[in-house]
């Protein structure tokens, strides 16, 4: 498979505890894996009655948010490029669909890459 992306991926610092929430109604939650210039990736959960996020209609507003500092950012634009069953799935819920999601930038802002320039240089590990 070739490669498409534009930009540098960056894996996410495991002490940061970098999230991402889907707005409106923030019922789905990840742990960010990894975050570039261009988008975000993260794992999510499915659970009940919760529908996969490739259900959802375009575009996605996201929050960006380190769970043990305060940094926060948030209503990013952002479109899908991805969203399937996660490799692994965890053991301990059956009831539970583990998923990973790839989302992009809609048309990013000077600010929106500044800051994002800023989470990149302080909460993720080097090269994905």
């Amino acid at each position: 498979m070739r490669e498409r992306r534009q930009c540098k991926r960056y894996r996410s610092k495991e002490e940061a505890s970098a999230y991402v929430a889907i707005r409106p109604t923030f019922h789905h939650i990840g742990s960010l894996r990894d975050a570039s210039l261009a988008g975000l990736g993260f794992h999510y959960s499915v659970t009940g009655d919760k529908k996969p996020l490739s259900e959802a209609k375009a575009p996605i507003d996201v929050d960006l948010f380190v769970g043990n500092n305060g940094f926060y950012l948030p209503r990013i634009k952002c479109r899908l490029a991805y969203d399937r069953p996660a490799k692994i799935q965890p053991s301990f819920a059956l009831d539970m669909e583990y998923r990973e999601c790839g989302v992009a930038f809609e048309a990013p802002t000077p600010d929106l890459r500044a800051q994002i320039g800023l989470f990149l240089e302080h909460y993720t590990a080097g090269e994905a």
